[in-house]
């Protein structure tokens, strides 16, 4: 789009459509969204698509989820190594090694400030697999448990939509920084959505500024016709 193609455009209309946001509005409730004060929108994936952000929740997840494992027990003071290991220390699961399971276990951290396991169990207890679930597919509450013992609940969605209430012993739950009487950690990607949304919108500026830019470098003439009376001007640019 030329200079002069943008002048003489009609002007641009932006409606809000989203139908959560006015529904909640004419509600009278507070509305809350992911939308940053800058207009762009601000969830994990488009986080990830600013490169500072990018590159410290890899820097921080390859440093921690490379770093050696290992199992001890402590008698009479002293820490002696534990053998053998447990098998799911090296082979979380069928699909993954340790490295790529701890990874997304701080990769999850790091953005939502909470990571959510399902462990599956043998007769005995032990741990059999160990399966990081995503942190949007779990909801918390407090209730009670198959003993009847107050405890909190993880309510977990399938793909298929199915919901499965799980208890302590089939889901381990790591917090990050969190607040008093908070079931989950605090969201960095929340606390932090002013500043990456300005962030998106600076990279997104730059990019439309410097391809138009490019295009009108790329154009060899731009012809310019202003008809006065019945006179003709061309001017190159």
């Amino acid at each position: 789009m030329t200079v002069l193609s943008a002048l003489l455009a009609p002007l641009e209309r932006r409606v809000i459509r989203d139908e959560q946001l006015w529904g909640a509005w004419a509600r009278g409730e507070d509305v809350v969204t992911d939308v940053s004060p800058s207009g762009v929108r601000v969830t994990r994936d488009s986080a990830l698509r600013l490169s500072a952000v990018y590159a410290c929740v890899r820097l921080i997840a390859d440093a921690i989820a490379g770093m050696p494992v290992d199992t001890f027990v402590r008698r009479d003071g002293s820490r002696i190594p534990l053998r053998p290991r447990p098998r799911w220390l090296d082979e979380p699961n069928s699909e993954q090694d340790r490295f790529t399971w701890v990874h997304q276990q701080l990769v999850s951290l790091l953005l939502d400030g909470t990571a959510y396991i399902w462990l599956s169990r043998d007769d005995r207890g032990d741990v059999l697999e160990a399966w990081v679930v995503p942190p949007e597919r779990v909801t918390m509450r407090r209730g009670a448990d198959s003993d009847g013992l107050r405890s909190v609940l993880y309510e977990v969605t399938a793909d298929d939509g199915a919901k499965r209430t799980l208890g302590p012993m089939e889901m381990f739950h790591v917090q990050a920084f969190s607040l008093p009487g908070q079931l989950k950690g605090v969201p960095p990607l929340e606390m932090a959505r002013n500043m990456i949304g300005a962030g998106l919108a600076g990279q997104e500026y730059g990019e439309r500024f410097f391809a138009q830019g490019r295009r009108q470098h790329e154009a060899a003439k731009i012809l310019l016709r202003a008809v006065w009376g019945r006179q003709v001007f061309y001017v190159c640019v």
